[in-house]
């Protein structure tokens, strides 16, 4: 049996995209790639469908290096599918979650992901941090009558009425174990 290069069963294995980037997944994160990658579909929703979930880790567990990771193999295998994937990026302030958005679309434009996903590129009129796109008609993916935009980053201090969204995430959405005591704080959050 011959075993195929791992860039190519990147494409269809999390496990083997993540070490092909050089970010093998640890042990403890494991549970939540099983949690994440489901393996069901719905119209939208390829390998990732099925009921919300909440990844609560301590800080420094590397939630937000597996979720950047993620959302980029998503955005991945969705454009191999033609699929479009319109994800929303939240956490505590805007700023936070542009540069959270910064490092999955840096990652989409490294040779290492171009190798794995040549049909993903970034759509270079979009150069927002905040608001970015692929170019979904260079993957040919229909997009008519949608804003396509793929990730688009917003803070809990602001307004995030107005954008479609295939997938959530909320990363971060507290700044601090000092704010969390805060009950004003907290009150805000619900």
């Amino acid at each position: 049996i011959i075993e195929l290069p791992l860039h190519i069963r990147a494409r269809k294995c999390f496990f083997a995209f993540c070490e092909f980037l050089g970010k093998p997944v640890p042990d403890h994160i494991r549970p939540w790639v099983e949690a994440v990658i489901t393996e069901q579909t719905n119209g939208r929703l390829y390998r990732c469908a099925g009921p919300p979930l909440s990844i609560l880790a301590p800080r420094g567990s590397a939630k937000s290096v597996f979720i950047g990771l993620a959302t980029a193999w998503l955005i991945g295998i969705h454009t191999v599918e033609k699929l479009p994937f319109y994800c929303l990026y939240i956490s505590y302030n805007t700023k936070l979650a542009a540069l959270k958005s910064k490092t999955i679309r840096n990652m989409l434009a490294t040779e290492r992901y171009k190798k794995v996903f040549p049909e993903v590129r970034v759509n270079k009129a979009e150069k927002a941090e905040a608001k970015w796109s692929i170019d979904y008609a260079a993957a040919g993916i229909d997009t008519i009558g949608d804003p396509a935009i793929t990730i688009t980053a917003s803070g809990l201090d602001a307004s995030i009425t107005g954008f479609r969204a295939h997938w959530v995430v909320i990363d971060d959405c507290i700044k601090s174990a000092k704010s969390i005591a805060n009950p004003a704080i907290r009150e805000e959050l619900v």
